[in-house]
């Protein structure tokens, strides 16, 4: 079966700006790339993604994304009035068109797709174990399936309207090739010389383009009536999460642990205690502290975290950014495993997790680790992320980078930038110091371009030397050696 992913994504408008594609189709072998937006803030990133979310859902319930004959019009044809039209066309709410490596023809039996969305708000709760996971799954799918199927109700109308408006393009694309037809003709007969009227090749002509204009006029309507069904949409986010189920996922996967073992069922056991070990490695290296280890309570059927030092930890005491990562790994693993049992799998699904604010509650360190560790352990996953770290953006290899505030696409690896840099070119940050220190800078830069100070303007040098080299000798250096040259030696 073919993996379903994501590869491009057209705006049509995130309420900030309009019309603009982000392209991040992989190269080589590789079955996708993750993408990475970026901006400041109110560039729409929240937006963007939102819109993306609502599409796959819409995917979900058998409608593609919306209005690719608009972008072939506007490819393929350039008559004025046409042009014209199209130009006046456009979305008032949040509206983007997804592309996917799968072409038009095989999505309509893909409909089934796992999408995760983890917005920004997010605190990690856990219940506690005795909770029913299987039922709050159960809750859950059922909630999405409600969800889908009343998008699928209210968008059969929009179908129908859509497929009137495919017509409706093909008669006017099928006009347009008569209209050249004829223009011939009439050229042909003025080569002749013959003397014969172009008159009847002229009446079709009119005839034709009085045909295209009602039936623009008539796309044009459907367009307003889709746009007006598609505002009103119900294609909130359902907010069904099961992070906080975690607990009691953990304890039953413990459970068939124990069962395997005394089952003498080497495989599964194997299986279980895999993931556990992985499960230890991956928080030992995220919390940095390399002693640490999750630990099952039997007594009261509760994990908690143990280090070496005798120190423990349950998820209630979890610092926010600790409670965050713990959150996002909860979220994918519990609506993977959710997803699996649904649809009778054995293997982990591909799909799609979008993610606001990666970076939310974590210290800079965490930042760095956070995107290739879920990468790691979620292989079959491609992220969209909604970031402002420059940690974030440098550390995966596999993904494009698309500034929402510059419309820049980047497809090289940052890997090598500093992060000075990156915040500059890519956060609009004006110097890699602080704004005291950049105000202090730009001033003394100001007085340093003059060839001649008054002694007003030498006393303000002198000045910002002091309060930089308060700040740090480095900062001050050239201004030290500006106010201590030699009287004798020039300046140049």
């Amino acid at each position: 079966m073919d993996q379903l992913y994501l590869q491009s994504v057209y705006i049509y408008s995130n309420y900030v700006d309009s019309h603009f594609k982000i392209d991040f189709k992989p190269e080589n072998s590789n079955p996708f790339k993750h993408l990475l937006l970026t901006g400041k803030n109110g560039s729409g990133k929240s937006t963007v993604l939102n819109c993306i979310y609502n599409e796959l859902l819409n995917l979900k319930s058998g409608l593609k994304s919306s209005s690719l004959y608009y972008k072939k019009l506007k490819d393929k044809v350039s008559k004025p009035e046409i042009q014209s039209f199209i130009d006046r066309m456009g979305y008032k709410h949040p509206k983007v068109e997804l592309s996917f490596n799968i072409d038009d023809e095989g999505l309509h039996d893909r409909t089934e797709n796992l999408v995760i969305y983890i917005p920004s708000q997010r605190k990690f709760n856990t219940n506690k174990a005795d909770s029913n996971l299987k039922v709050a799954s159960v809750t859950m799918l059922s909630e999405q399936s409600k969800f889908i199927k009343e998008l699928i109700g209210k968008n059969q109308h929009i179908v129908q309207l859509k497929a009137k408006i495919n017509i409706h393009a093909s008669t006017i694309q099928n006009d347009q090739k008569q209209i050249i037809t004829f223009e011939k003709q009439k050229q042909n007969i003025l080569d002749s010389e013959t003397g014969h009227t172009v008159q009847n090749e002229q009446l079709s002509i009119n005839a034709i383009k009085v045909r295209i204009q009602n039936n623009l006029e008539k796309i044009e309507t459907l367009k307003l009536e889709i746009l007006a069904l598609e505002a009103n949409l119900n294609t909130r986010n359902p907010n069904i999460s099961l992070s906080k189920f975690f607990q009691q996922y953990l304890v039953e996967k413990r459970r068939e642990q124990a069962y395997a073992i005394a089952d003498e069922n080497e495989k599964i056991a194997e299986e279980h205690t895999s993931w556990f070990r992985k499960f230890d490695k991956l928080i030992q290296y995220l919390f940095e502290t390399p002693d640490i280890k999750l630990k099952h309570e039997l007594k009261t059927s509760s994990f908690y975290f143990e280090m070496n030092s005798g120190r423990r930890f349950d998820f209630g005491q979890l610092a926010d950014g600790y409670g965050s990562v713990i959150f996002i790994l909860a979220e994918i693993i519990l609506q993977l495993e959710a997803y699996k049992e649904t649809n009778g799998l054995n293997e982990d699904p591909i799909g799609i997790v979008l993610i606001d604010e990666l970076e939310a509650h974590l210290h800079i360190s965490l930042q760095e680790k956070i995107l290739p560790s879920l990468v790691e352990f979620f292989p079959k996953l491609q992220f969209i992320i909604c970031t402002h770290s420059p940690q974030i953006l440098s550390s995966i290899v596999n993904a494009n980078i698309y500034d929402l505030s510059s419309h820049e696409l980047v497809t090289e690896d940052l890997g090598g930038i500093s992060y000075d840099v990156i915040s500059k070119e890519h956060f609009g940050l004006g110097s890699e110091y602080s704004l005291r220190a950049t105000k202090l800078l730009d001033t003394a830069k100001s007085l340093l371009k003059k060839k001649e100070l008054s002694d007003k303007q030498q006393s303000h040098l002198k000045e910002i030397y002091e309060e930089l080299n308060n700040l740090s000798p480095e900062l001050g250096y050239e201004i030290y050696l500006h106010l201590n040259r030699p009287k004798s030696i020039p300046e140049v």
